[in-house]
């Protein structure tokens, strides 16, 4: 009887971005389960113009990796990467950030020890957005550069760069779609400083990415996730 040989997990060293798109399994599972959530989380969210300002840009993501797929695409470990904050994401999303039932549970917790009655849920979902988003910006520097920590640095300026882009642009469309909403929306839960402060929790977050990945590569069997991976130029 023939057996079915199943697909390897890969990794940013392990992945070839010009394989067969076809022989994935993985990449189309993960975009399945993330449209049956953003499905159900779209009824009746919090807010609906808060909503659709911050489902906008990650749709317009999605759009970019979709569209480069068939010819170039990451491996299995950026894409659950990528999915993973997407997830986070549209719960933040569907519940205007400062509501999610997650998000409430800590801040009575940090409210009780007097640190703040902030609701510290778009902190954390910034945070991880640095984390997960330097392996895949980090991988697809590995084929363009020779150096692991050349393209390191330059993945942990590529978050710094994207959070700030998203900022200004989440201002942008906030002006557009819902312009009454906008000065709320940009100023999260009041705070004057919420954009330079999301910036700087995605860099650590990124910082902190980048010296996990590193710590990995240098761990027993580590090698294959930090060493430089086949050179395949996005044409």
């Amino acid at each position: 009887m023939h057996r079915v040989r199943p697909l390897p997990f890969t990794t940013a060293t392990t992945h070839d971005p010009r394989s067969p798109a076809r022989e994935r399994l993985l990449p189309p599972a993960l975009a399945a389960l993330y449209a049956a959530l953003y499905a159900a989380l779209a009824v009746h969210p919090v807010d609906r113009g808060n909503w659709l300002i911050e489902s906008a840009l990650p749709l317009s993501l999605l759009a970019l990796l979709a569209g480069m797929y068939g010819r170039w695409h990451l491996s299995d470990a950026s894409y659950l990467c990528v999915a993973l904050f997407l997830a986070a994401h549209t719960v933040g999303a569907h519940y205007s950030y400062a509501h999610v039932p997650l998000g409430e549970w800590a801040r009575d917790r940090l409210a009780a020890a007097g640190w703040g009655t902030r609701n510290p849920y778009d902190r954390a979902v910034h945070f991880a957005f640095g984390v997960l988003f330097v392996y895949p910006l980090r991988e697809a520097l590995l084929h363009h550069v020779r150096s692991r920590v050349t393209a390191a640095v330059f993945a942990v300026g590529g978050v710094l760069a994207l959070s700030a882009a998203y900022e200004v642009l989440e201002w942008g469309v906030a002006r557009l779609v819902a312009p009454e909403a906008a000065a709320r929306f940009v100023g999260t839960q009041g705070d004057p400083w919420d954009a330079q402060q999301d910036m700087a929790l995605a860099w650590l977050g990124s910082v902190a990415g980048a010296a996990m990945v590193a710590a990995l590569g240098r761990g027993p069997g580590g090698a294959g996730v930090a060493a430089r991976g086949p050179r395949a130029p996005l044409r």
